[in-house]
């Protein structure tokens, strides 16, 4: 007597992994997709899988189908395919972003606390994986805090200044990072500074300001529409980006070397014969704030003006 069996209780298919073309996703994507494939033998049949899987990120599967038709092996496309998309330090550097940006709740009851320890968890175990660094180690995660956090208080012109110059491929140290960072305010100092060393000619737009400024009869005050640190026409001297990072020691010699009000940071005139209403916030002084000497108790008696330059108007 034969019996025979049918099974209708087989499991589901697996859902295929699927990539968005988020370089945090890859690190999850690549290990699931590695593992589907592992009984697939012919080149096509990855392929055919791979274009499946990235069927939600259009670069991606237009690429894989150009390798595929130009004859590239799979293994050598995959590869490939990993180096356009896989950025290892916007990948490490995003997962603890994503971490230090999880909202406080108002009250967090059992799930919510194990939701937290679970996202924790993932971010500790995949920073790990994308540094190759031992489990017993959290060293590389310290260190991506510190380089996270001072990223999110950078400026946006800063923070692209420094992406510029940092390898997408290298988790960076705070040390290494900080590094990086003073050699970028140190050029902010030396381009500044070396402003000062250019000619006193006047440009255009301020000899026409002092011009109309003379034929009506006021000498005493210039009209100057330019920043008078760096001229430029989009900001004023106490938005200038070359003069806002530096320290206050370090803008008054600026502003002595520019021969500039010490309380209004504008040329033509002098801090008696300033008609600004502004004073500094710390003393109430005669002087910018920008340039108030936090150690002295009377920062005026350091601010020594030079009498303003009338050739160089």
């Amino acid at each position: 007597m034969s019996q025979s069996t049918s099974r209708n209780d087989h499991l589901p298919r697996l859902e295929l992994p699927r990539f968005s073309g988020a370089v945090t996703e890859w690190i999850a994507f690549k290990t699931r997709f590695e593992r589907r494939i592992v009984s697939l033998v012919e080149d096509a049949e990855r392929y055919a899988f791979l274009n499946k899987c990235m069927e939600r990120f259009e670069p991606a599967r237009n690429m894989c189908e150009a390798l595929e038709n130009s004859g590239v092996s799979f293994a050598e496309a995959w590869q490939k395919v990993e180096e356009r998309f896989y950025k290892k330090r916007i990948a490490f550097e995003g997962h603890i972003l994503k971490t230090l940006k999880i909202k406080k709740g108002q009250k967090l009851f059992s799930i919510g606390i194990l939701s937290l320890i679970d996202t924790i968890d993932t971010m500790i175990t995949t920073t790990r994986q994308i540094a190759d660094e031992d489990n017993a180690s959290l060293a590389c995660i310290a260190n991506g805090l510190l380089v996270c956090i001072a990223k999110e208080r950078l400026d946006e012109v800063t923070l692209a200044k420094m992406e510029e110059k940092l390898d997408l491929q290298t988790i960076y140290t705070w040390k290494q990072f900080k590094s990086e960072l003073e050699k970028h305010a140190n050029q902010l100092v030396c381009r500044s500074l070396g402003e000062t060393s250019k000619s006193t000619v006047p440009p255009k737009a301020m000899l026409i300001a002092a011009a109309s400024a003379k034929s009506s009869g006021n000498n005493k005050t210039t009209l100057y529409t330019n920043c008078t640190i760096c001229q430029n026409s989009e900001h004023k001297a106490y938005a200038c980006p070359e003069f806002e990072p530096l320290t206050p020691k370090q803008r008054l010699e600026v502003v002595k070397q520019r021969s500039v009000c010490f309380n209004c940071l504008q040329r033509g005139h002098g801090v008696a014969n300033c008609k600004s209403a502004a004073r500094c916030k710390q003393y109430q002084k005669k002087h910018h704030t920008m340039i108030h000497l936090d150690r002295e108790p009377d920062p005026d008696k350091q601010l020594k003006e030079p009498q303003p330059s009338t050739s160089r108007e």
